[in-house]
């Protein structure tokens, strides 16, 4: 009990006391935390000791060579989160020197390395990347210009590469972009839309540009992806909008969605109705998408006339359920069409079961054997009676 009692009040006079020592006390008290953490008699104390040690602020370059020391050991988790509290700049020098000695460590594996690996080794290979990459994102929050060369460096890694360009994009220097937009085909684990409105808007020159090779349009078609920025949410409306290239709207739409969803703005409802009136527009299955996500009243009217896009299979059958989800019963004649006329399995089956929620009745959808894409649809169990909502009507459609 004494144990138990020494070890919880010194806590608080270890954590209370590193504004007022020098960095080598501060790293002593660090350290004897750390031992007594390890020693912790039960559950209880450890969550105390650990909870003590999470609100430590690293200041001295003593104390990251403990935390350094301590991210090899048995409490390397906690270690990382500590060493994450440090917000002082003046140690991005120190901190370089412990992030190229950990690199130094996996400078030479390779991906297939892994798979020779004893279960034990890969453990401790994992604990080393993840112990790098809390130094990384370090590194991204500083947002400070002497990190770049550091970060480009593990560019050079594949474990680190999507982490570093991350971090380079908080950082955002646009000659580190557009050095990274050169090696984008060859490294596709870049993650370019960290650089947010900069990365578009270079990206927007890329796509224009009759003279980009289809591989490359690829290549940067995929780096684009959703953000909570404002403008790239306005940079993507214009993407979908207005570029002639079915792919690179389709991919924009997907992040335009995820953008809406995280950053919510109050013209999206007409965006979107707008969006999904295009003819003969594929990206417009992501605007079904985002309604259906941010639902309106005003879209009820919208997904109905949708329900006869006789080009777009994928956009009837996400406006058949939506209807459904959504509760719409003005679109229970809409949906009973669908049911009997649709040409695709699918979309029949979605109205069906929007039908079901909106009316209470029990309806069916009839197929042949022979129906496209009746896909994993279990034949037998349909002909046994088993799922209740198909009727097969014969073996092939007249």
């Amino acid at each position: 009990m004494n144990k138990v009692f020494v070890m919880l009040m010194f806590i608080p006079i270890i954590t209370g006391s590193f504004g007022c020592v020098s960095g080598q006390k501060r790293a002593d008290h660090l350290q004897r935390m750390f031992v007594q953490l390890k020693q912790a008699p039960d559950q209880k104390i450890k969550e105390e000791i650990s909870r003590a040690l999470k609100n430590v602020t690293p200041a001295s370059e003593p104390e990251l060579q403990i935390l350094s020391n301590e991210m090899e050991d048995s409490e390397y988790l906690v270690a990382r989160e500590v060493l994450a509290n440090s917000k002082d700049k003046t140690l991005i020098p120190y901190l370089d020197g412990i992030f190229y000695s950990k690199v130094g460590q996996i400078k030479n594996w390779k991906s297939e390395d892994f798979g020779r690996m004893s279960q034990e080794q890969a453990k401790t290979a994992q604990k080393n990347i993840e112990n790098i990459i809390a130094i990384i994102r370090m590194y991204g929050s500083f947002k400070d210009h002497r990190t770049i060369q550091s970060l480009k460096y593990a560019l050079g890694f594949d474990p680190l590469r999507t982490e570093a360009s991350t971090a380079l994009g908080q950082i955002g220097d646009e000659e580190t972009l557009k050095e990274m937009m050169r090696n984008v085909q060859a490294q596709p684990d870049l993650n370019l839309s960290a650089f947010k409105g900069d990365f578009l808007r270079l990206t927007l020159m890329e796509l224009n540009d009759p003279n980009t090779t289809s591989q490359r349009k690829k290549a940067l078609t995929d780096q684009i992806k959703g953000s909570r920025d404002p403008e790239v949410a306005d940079l993507l409306k214009k993407i979908v909008k207005n570029n002639p290239d079915p792919e690179v709207r389709s991919q924009s739409g997907l992040a335009l969605v995820n953008s809406m969803l995280v950053n919510p703005d109050a013209v999206d409802p007409q965006y979107l109705m707008d969006w999904a009136k295009k003819e003969n527009d594929g990206s417009k299955t992501w605007a079904v998408t985002a309604m259906d996500h941010t639902w309106d009243p005003r879209y009820g009217p919208v997904l109905i006339e949708l329900l006869k896009d006789k080009k777009l299979r994928t956009v009837r059958y996400k406006a058949a359920r939506s209807l459904g989800d959504h509760n719409v019963t003005e679109a229970i004649p809409a949906l009973e069409d669908v049911l009997r006329n649709d040409s695709d399995e699918s979309v029949r089956i979605a109205a069906c079961f929007s039908l079901r929620k909106l009316t209470g009745r029990t309806y069916y959808v009839e197929v042949y054997e022979s129906d496209y894409r009746l896909g994993s649809l279990d034949l037998e169990r349909i002909k046994r009676g088993e799922i209740e909502h198909i009727k097969l009507i014969g073996v092939k459609r007249p």
